[in-house]
């Protein structure tokens, strides 16, 4: 069985990219839209990763989420891969909660560089599947382009 990693993610553009990333990195992906559905989704989960975009909307915001997450004894060994469109300058109150942070728009190359560096293990996908399927930046006019280009398997 494959490991899981957990998206928690609201952004439907940054969503699909994410998935793709994670789906051909070999990982079952399960998702989070909001803020207070990522504790008990990575209790009842157990994911081998979390990754979790920054302004994650809901009654428990995203840096919320990161203290939550912390704080619990099973949650706080789960590495956590963390995006936001601010550099690491500006994302430097998470730096000694997250495994890793990613500036929005990420690279396929930055996303398994980041599992790595957190001790994930995941399949990297060829140059020669990436040449034909996604640019290796995709940006918000370019997502729906490369989502026509992809077929992903539903949960």
């Amino acid at each position: 069985m494959p490991q899981t990693c957990l998206i928690a993610a609201h952004d439907p553009w940054f969503i699909q990219l994410l998935r793709v990333y994670s789906e051909e990195s070999g990982f079952r992906v399960v998702q989070a839209y909001e803020g207070q559905d990522v504790l008990p989704l990575v209790l009842q989960e157990k994911p081998a990763t979390v990754l979790l975009q920054i302004d994650l909307p809901g009654q428990v915001k995203g840096r919320e989420v990161l203290r939550l997450l912390k704080r619990d004894p099973t949650a706080s060994r789960i590495p956590v891969l963390a995006f936001s469109w601010q550099d690491q300058a500006d994302a430097s109150d998470i730096e000694d909660i997250v495994t890793a942070h990613l500036q929005e728009p990420v690279t396929y190359k930055a996303f398994v560089e980041a599992l790595a560096k957190a001790g994930v293990q995941c399949h990297e996908r060829t140059k020669a599947l990436d040449e034909k399927t996604l640019p290796e930046k995709v940006t918000a006019p370019d997502a729906p382009k490369a989502a026509g280009r992809l077929k992903h398997k539903r949960e």
